[in-house]
């Protein structure tokens, strides 16, 4: 009896010794909770980063308008005009409710180019976020007419035939203004017999002044 105890005692211990042994094996191959330095886990916020929130921006679908309201307007390509000018002849300003694409928009296009002060007109949708539409009126500026020199008439006739036309200094350099006031002087001197009379209007940049081109007009 004592020999079966003695035996159940030794298997006990030995198995005990097994389990000791698989259990620190165990732990040994279990990895550490310890984070080390460089490690970043989910959810973990990182001092020295600034969160970039994305702005979602939605597309436009010109093929159905929709109301908006104007977040901002901005005003790109003036030299100058300023940009609160700008604003006031469109129409446009942050708040009001329009429809994009709609009548607002493009009554705001035709009241710039009505004013006669710029060659090119666009007007932009920037941004969309959710009910608000962020614009950009895209502008640029017709030049100025600079200094104005004649040649091919005495100096005594030339401020006398200037002033019948719009052709003056400050006034917007369109090309409706060069052919109009080159058709005047030709139809002028052609009154007065001289048929074969042509009149060319050439300018040039003035370094000098901002959007401003100096004249020279030609009378054969």
């Amino acid at each position: 009896m004592r020999k079966e105890i003695s035996k159940i005692k030794t298997v006990a211990l030995s198995l005990f010794l097994i389990w000791s042994a698989l259990t620190v094996n165990a732990q040994k191959e279990l990895p550490k909770n310890n984070i080390s330095n460089d490690t970043i886990l989910p959810n973990t916020v990182v001092t020295d980063t600034i969160p970039v929130k994305e702005q979602i921006i939605e597309p436009v679908d010109f093929k159905k308008p929709k109301k908006y309201n104007i977040g901002g307007v901005t005003v790109t390509g003036n030299q100058t005009i300023s940009e609160q000018s700008i604003l006031i002849f469109s129409g446009l300003v942050s708040g009001q409710q329009i429809k994009v694409p709609g009548d607002k928009l493009s009554s705001a296009i035709k009241k710039l180019w009505k004013s006669k002060l710029f060659s090119n007109v666009e007007v932009y949708a920037t941004k969309v976020d959710g009910d608000d539409v962020y614009l950009e009126i895209s502008v640029t500026e017709l030049s100025k007419v600079g200094e104005v020199t004649v040649k091919g008439i005495k100096k005594s006739k030339i401020d006398e035939l200037m002033k019948e036309t719009e052709f003056q200094v400050g006034a917007m350099l369109t090309e409706n203004l060069v052919t109009t006031t080159e058709n005047y002087i030709e139809n002028h001197y052609r009154e007065k017999g001289f048929l074969n009379t042509k009149a060319t209007i050439n300018t040039k940049l003035d370094t000098t002044n901002t959007n401003t081109e100096d004249a020279l007009v030609l009378i054969d």
